[in-house]
């Protein structure tokens, strides 16, 4: 790679710009990742950086052997080592790889979790959804047979412990649910048993359900084993209340998916009492945990809004009971055009409202916090916005 090669994708940093970062004194990993915020979104590019402050990353070539559709636009590829005698790590579920490949004259890594059972040796499996622009899942699906690649050693501390003592239930979003097969193979595989392990499987079609029918079949063999589907409809807060409260305060959760769903489920369960020590997140890397820390304590709810809010109501009605009413404004208010006018950004104003809860009825995949976030402050100037229109009740 030269001086303009692009390392981390997310953000667009290059090569040249973390040596010059090196030189000027950032001479370990998290002094690299601030004064660069490379890393700091999918974390594929770690091993890069890490090579470059001297550390050695073993890479190994890999060819593919077996491709399997698992659902809709989402596959099953196995990947042997192109050296024959290789073998590979044991892993656990919910570890992953970083998996390189020489696009377009650059060298393009993503991460990917591991599926198949843990005790397996001779493959390394991961589960691919194709993306419409998707750079590398293009690359990938497209004449894949023939495709060379090279990846990591294991990557990531935090999997699901298939072993443990504690009650376990995973939040499932998406192609997340591929550490969760791997757990459930490994279980079949071992023939474990343990105290439970319950999933909630959320997808966005019925098509992108993987490995629907082998799940259904270990399921089956497990009664211990648990899996509810939601289909293109988004968990509520009221659904992960009724989940918590229905287990025990020692259960352990696990939540994999989309960022916008792991932020979602984590600030739920956060919000319905549940500890940090309880809320696993397979995605936290060890390299990057200590600059984007969780939150250590719920944060306070901020009511201003409402007492903001309440405060403009009781001034409305204030003035509409004792008559202090403003002429000029009065005025304008018998004015046909102005009437007309005013009611059109009342009416749009209740529309965009209304905005909020239509987008939350039907969107699944989307993080709706800021959306609710612009819903509660515009409702604090509802009062404003009807005084302009009318200063008295019930006018039409």
């Amino acid at each position: 790679m030269d001086d303009n090669s692009i390392v981390c994708h997310c953000i667009g940093v290059t090569q040249g710009r973390l040596k010059q970062a090196i030189t000027q004194g950032a001479t370990n990993f998290e002094q690299l990742v601030l004064a660069t915020e490379a890393c700091t979104q999918c974390g594929s590019c770690a091993p890069y950086l890490h090579e470059l402050l001297g550390k050695k990353i073993n890479w190994t070539t890999v060819e593919i052997s077996q491709i399997k559709s698992v659902a809709t636009d989402i596959k099953a590829f196995k990947l042997i080592a192109k050296n024959k005698k290789s073998q590979f790590d044991a892993h656990q579920p919910g570890q992953y790889i970083l998996v390189k490949a020489y696009i377009n004259e650059q060298w393009v890594t993503r991460p990917y979790a591991l599926s198949a059972a843990r005790s397996t040796t001779t493959y390394r499996e991961i589960i691919v959804r194709k993306k419409p622009k998707g750079l590398f899942t293009q690359w990938l699906f497209d004449g894949a047979e023939v495709k060379t690649m090279q990846i990591t050693d294991l990557q990531g501390t935090v999997y699901i412990d298939i072993t443990s003592k504690y009650k376990s239930f995973c939040f499932s979003g998406g192609t997340g649910i591929t550490p969760i097969i791997s757990a459930c193979r490994s279980i079949k595989q071992e023939k474990l048993s343990n105290a439970g392990f319950q999933i909630d499987y959320s997808v966005s079609e019925a098509s992108h359900i993987a490995c629907k029918q082998e799940l259904q079949r270990i399921i089956k063999q497990h009664p211990f084993i648990s899996l509810n589907m939601r289909v293109g409809q988004r968990i509520s807060l009221v659904d992960i209340a009724d989940i918590v409260r229905a287990h025990d305060s020692d259960m352990q959760y696990y939540v994999i998916g989309p960022n916008q769903f792991e932020n979602y489920v984590y600030k739920a369960l956060l919000s319905c009492g549940v500890t940090e020590n309880a809320i696993n997140n397979l995605k936290e890397k060890p390299l990057t945990a200590k600059l984007q820390p969780p939150p250590k304590t719920v944060p306070s709810v901020n009511r201003s809004y409402t007492y903001i809010g309440m405060l403009l109501f009781w001034i409305f009605l204030i003035q509409e009971w004792f008559n202090l009413k403003i002429p000029m404004v009065e005025a304008l208010q018998e004015d046909e055009s102005y009437k007309r006018w005013t009611g059109f950004i009342v009416l749009s104003f209740i529309a965009f409202q209304w905005y909020y809860p239509i987008k939350q009825i039907f969107s699944f995949k989307e993080n709706l916090f800021y959306w609710r976030k612009i819903h509660k402050y515009n409702g604090v100037i509802a009062p404003i916005i009807l005084y302009v229109h009318s200063t008295s009740i019930g006018y039409a």
